[in-house]
């Protein structure tokens, strides 16, 4: 068979390709594995990942190794004190496995003693909640459950604010009474900041890297952290019974002071580590300097068949899926690149790294970037992605079916969708216009994954996929295992559906001769957001943007009737006009270009420099993604001159990337 294999015939290969007992088969080694970052084990693994991609047809595939600073605890303790009397000393670990003992990465060292405050999800809304209430707030230890839209390096970076000298963080209990013993784990990073390294922000941690000194560090908490159970944050709770006050929402806690104290110790060895990442390329025979980048991350806090081995399982499999069809003479026009990304669980620093040692040729060729993090853990399809992706998932959705239901992914995920919006009434305090209403199945991309760097830092369309729960909450603890992950043959089904899905996706964006990509879903995302934004606490319209948008929505739209013309154009035709294939030339540079028109080289503000994205990017206070962060930063602190400056620079982006339509 040719290199000309016809496509339909290239998806067909990845529909049948993926095998049930394949998956088993990967899922089993990457679930019996206990993964840290950096450890031995891990290294055993990476070893094992790259000789298995190469046995099964990416020859080109090699370990890149990276050396960031990272944390492992050597002492912990909590524990409950009463009249310096030790009333409950914390188990701080889980019933269930020997792996390393709960605690948070990049968590400051310590140890503190002081009285125990409860503040919910540890918000800046909660802090201030106590704080105008005459709670005191400064020197204690602040008790916080997970969730809550922020993220566990937000939540101890207000109590920082706050005044704080250390911070608990137990599971949320709505979430979480059926297993008393289960930790969430997490990242003590600032999430809005960076990601990677955080002490080579900005630059690979390669060998002998230059290291920022811990004390200037800007990422990372100066407080100690620790994650508990909620069997023993209860002993802590109930001692705050009767004093403070009581929130009307939510689990009835008091807030404390506590009469008790607690001790807190927290002591981790620093220092750099190897991290390696499995990186295997298929040559594109047309346009070799363009790249696709499909990725995952490999580690693990401890043994977790949900998160991270059902998505390890996934990308071994499509990367058996990818040499068949190398075997049977199909090749890509754009080269694909495969990545088992390591240390994602400290702050996505593997793929951060890579990123950061690879920008050059990154910024000029990538074309999209295609993350799988918490690959199945249920039945419900969700995707994350920049809206340039949107129709390219749409249509790839529709061709895989689900196995639950035999309808399309697309059907059942456009059905689950209509129905979450039934139940949460959406914003309407604008016109309900079809271009201000936002049509769009997926989320926003999070800040905090192995896509970041790629979406966020560089401006490379990205998108995340994956099977979930309604609500899962065991990805990041011991009860993640294999027995808890229900791997039966309808589940196994879903890690199929997935392979399927996300190798149609790269085959389509690595061989359509016109790319894929849309830019008039950004538009209508864009239009939508910021009408959202002009009625947040009463703004004005922004009509600097507002007329931005109107002409880059005019332009989409006339763009994208031209490549419908060329996309007809090629299916009717079997020998292309040299006019023909020079317009695709040119649309296909434009598409890959239009995503990093949204980059500033100097970032969202000179506070945070890494993050350049100023379409989508990390809210200050949470770490969620937002539209329009440094606009966003601006309006909560009701700074009209900035905000003018901030319209100014989203507006010249927009007509930036409307230019490049019109070019």
């Amino acid at each position: 068979m040719t290199v000309d294999m016809p496509i339909d015939e290239a998806m067909h290969f990845i529909k049948s390709i993926p095998s049930i007992e394949y998956l088993q088969y990967h899922l089993d080694m990457y679930a019996s594995q206990c993964p840290l970052a950096g450890s031995k084990t891990d290294k055993s693994l990476t070893e094992w990942t790259k000789e298995s991609w190469i046995r099964y047809g990416i020859k080109d595939t090699h370990i890149e190794t990276y050396y960031p600073v990272l944390n492992y605890p050597q002492q912990r303790r909590v524990a409950l004190l009463r009249n310096s009397t030790v009333v409950y000393e914390a188990t701080l670990g889980e019933a269930k496995g020997d792996g390393m003992p709960p605690f948070h990465a990049y968590s400051a060292n310590g140890n503190v003693t002081a009285p125990v405050v409860y503040v919910d999800y540890g918000r800046w809304t909660d802090f201030q909640f106590l704080s105008i209430r005459g709670i005191e707030l400064n020197g204690t230890i602040a008790l916080v459950r997970t969730g809550g839209d922020i993220t566990h390096g937000l939540k101890i970076k207000m109590a920082e604010k706050f005044g704080c000298v250390g911070v608990l963080v137990f599971p949320d209990p709505e979430n979480s009474r059926d297993v008393l013993d289960r930790v969430e784990k997490g990242s003590a990073q600032y999430g809005y900041y960076s990601v990677g390294d955080p002490f080579t922000v900005g630059y690979p941690a390669i060998e002998n890297a230059t290291y920022t000194p811990f004390e200037k560090a800007k990422n990372i908490p100066k407080i100690p952290s620790l994650p508990i159970s909620l069997k023993d944050a209860l002993p802590i709770l109930e001692g705050l019974e009767g004093n403070g006050i009581q929130k009307i929402t939510g689990p009835c806690y008091f807030s404390g002071p506590s009469k008790a104290a607690v001790n807190l110790v927290n002591i981790n060895d620093y220092k750099a580590r190897p991290i390696w990442n499995v990186v295997g390329r298929i040559k594109g025979h047309t346009e070799p300097q363009r790249a696709i980048i499909v990725g995952h991350h490999r580690d693990a806090w401890d043994d977790g068949a949900v998160n991270p081995s059902t998505g390890s399982a996934v990308l071994t499999e499509l990367v058996r899926t990818l040499g068949i069809l190398l075997e049977k003479g199909w090749k890509p026009r754009r080269t694909i690149i495969i990545a088992s990304w390591d240390a994602q669980k400290y702050g996505s620093v593997g793929s951060t790294e890579w990123v950061e040692h690879h920008k050059a040729w990154l910024q000029e060729e990538a074309v999209a970037y295609l993350n799988v993090d918490n690959a199945v853990s249920g039945k419900y399809f969700t995707a994350q992605a920049s809206p340039l992706l949107n129709q390219l998932l749409y249509q790839v959705t529709h061709q895989v079916q689900d196995p639950d239901t035999g309808d399309s992914i697309y059907t059942v995920w456009k059905s689950q969708h209509e129905a979450l919006q039934d139940k949460h009434v959406y914003f309407t305090s604008f016109a309900d216009t079809q271009e201000n209403k936002s049509v769009s199945l997926t989320k926003l991309l999070t800040t905090d994954a192995d896509h970041t760097a790629f979406f966020s830092h560089l401006g490379i369309s990205s998108l995340s996929i994956g099977f979930k729960n309604k609500v899962h909450g065991m990805q990041h603890g011991l009860y993640g295992t294999i027995d808890r992950a229900d791997v039966s043959y309808s589940t196994l089904q879903y890690h199929q559906a997935l392979t399927q899905l996300w190798g149609l996706l790269a085959l389509r964006l690595s061989s359509d001769r016109l790319l894929p990509l849309n830019p008039h879903d950004y538009a209508l995302e864009m239009n939508h957001s910021i009408h959202k934004i002009s009625a947040y606490k009463g703004c004005s319209g922004f009509s600097s943007i507002s007329l931005s948008l109107r002409a880059l929505t005019t332009t989409s739209i006339e763009f994208k009737t031209q490549m419908d013309d060329w996309h007809q154009q090629l299916l009717v035709k079997k020998h292309y006009s040299r006019k023909l294939k020079q317009q695709i030339v040119q649309a296909n540079q434009r598409l890959l270009e239009f995503e990093k028109a949204f980059i500033d080289p100097h970032g969202l503000s000179s506070d945070r420099p890494w993050f350049k994205h100023l379409i989508y990017g990390p809210d200050l206070s949470t770490g969620e993604t937002v539209a329009f962060p440094s606009l966003m930063d601006v309006i909560e602190n009701d700074d009209f001159i900035f905000m003018q400056r901030e319209e100014k620079r989203i507006s010249h982006a927009i007509h930036h990337a409307q230019t490049l339509l019109l070019s």
